[in-house]
């Protein structure tokens, strides 16, 4: 991989959380509380609308439902499933992040498991109501609008080298990506339902910034 020029990205990218950040590290394991009740819909997920954030997991079935439907998008690109017995498994996984954005014109980030929230170091009300563009430098807009342009017509991408900024405007590199759409099958259609990325926490590093 190459160097990434830590230092003049992390002073332009600090700005990028401060109204969001905390002083204290986020508790990322909140969205593993266990309450539930029935208030949000799918159509107000995937509105152009949404403005986040999502209801945890454990009170939303319709959260639940969109994260099956990640499940299902990735084997249907992929060709192969992820390897969880059940989608709780997976989101309380903390070796691999699963983030997934809606299908807005400037897309709201909707779910996060564990392991992106903590890959982000933010809680899961941060995570819901993070714009897609605050998650990379603004010097490297240009190729994460690319490689989401790339994805929106094949499918799926595996991606590597990305750079990314943390909650706490920390960059990180990550080595291991697939990109995919989000697609559910309505009668005899696929609906676009926004794009998502499965991460390999091992190939995540901070980048220095001395």
């Amino acid at each position: 991989m190459k160097v990434v020029r830590g230092r003049s990205l992390m002073l332009s990218s600090l700005r990028l959380f401060r109204e969001r950040a905390k002083p204290n590290s986020p508790n990322v394991f909140s969205c593993r509380k266990r309450h539930f009740s029935q208030e949000f819909t799918k159509e107000t997920l995937y509105s152009e609308n949404f403005k986040g954030p999502s209801p945890e997991i454990y009170k939303s079935t319709t959260i639940q439902d969109h994260l099956k439907l990640l499940m299902s998008s990735y084997e249907l690109w992929l060709k192969e499933p992820l390897s969880f017995n059940s989608w709780e498994e997976i989101h309380n996984n903390s070796q691999y992040a699963l983030i997934s954005a809606g299908p807005q014109k400037d897309p709201i980030y909707n779910y996060s498991n564990v392991g992106g929230c903590e890959m982000f170091d933010a809680s899961w009300r941060e995570m819901t109501t993070l714009r897609g563009v605050e998650s990379a430098p603004s010097e490297l807009q240009q190729g994460r609008d690319e490689l989401l342009r790339q994805v929106e017509i094949n499918g799926f991408v595996k991606a590597s080298g990305l750079v990314r900024v943390t909650a706490q405007g920390q960059l990180f590199t990550i080595d291991e990506a697939v990109v995919f759409n989000v697609v559910e099958k309505l009668s005899h259609e696929l609906v676009y339902r926004g794009q998502a990325v499965w991460i390999n926490r091992a190939g995540v590093r901070p980048i220095d910034s001395t």
